[in-house]
């Protein structure tokens, strides 16, 4: 693994990842609206961020397949070229994070990028 993680950017990690999931259903309770509010925010921004890298590695190892098959030709230009101009057409790719190749370390950097954790998450003790 590239990062280590400590307790508490574990917990944040999770949190972006599960939302609410994390906490109890007392814990959701006694949280305030607007935290509860932030919580989902970062949730949903955490969602979308992991499904465009979802999108690339299969839309890569599709790539990787079409080449291999079409030589890169006329046919491979054809498939490829057109096949996602935009991402946010495509519906949920329900592929596993291991049969895509995607690592924790890969879907951290991807938040970190997308500023879903913040710039100074690494840096929290």
């Amino acid at each position: 693994m590239k990062y280590k993680l400590n307790s508490k950017q574990n917990f944040y990690y999770l949190r972006a990842i599960l939302g609410l999931g994390v906490y109890t259903r007392d814990e959701i309770n006694s949280l305030g609206y607007q935290k509860k509010k932030r919580i989902i925010k970062v949730h949903r921004k955490a969602t979308v961020a992991i499904e465009k890298l979802k999108q690339q590695r299969l839309h890569a190892m599709s790539s990787a397949i079409l080449s291999v098959l079409f030589n890169k030709g006329k046919m491979f230009e054809d498939l490829t070229c057109n096949l996602y101009v935009t991402f946010e057409d495509v519906p949920s790719i329900n592929m596993s994070d291991k049969n895509l190749g995607i690592s924790k370390d890969d879907i951290l950097e991807c938040l970190l990028e997308h500023g879903v954790l913040g710039p100074n998450f690494l840096k929290l003790e």
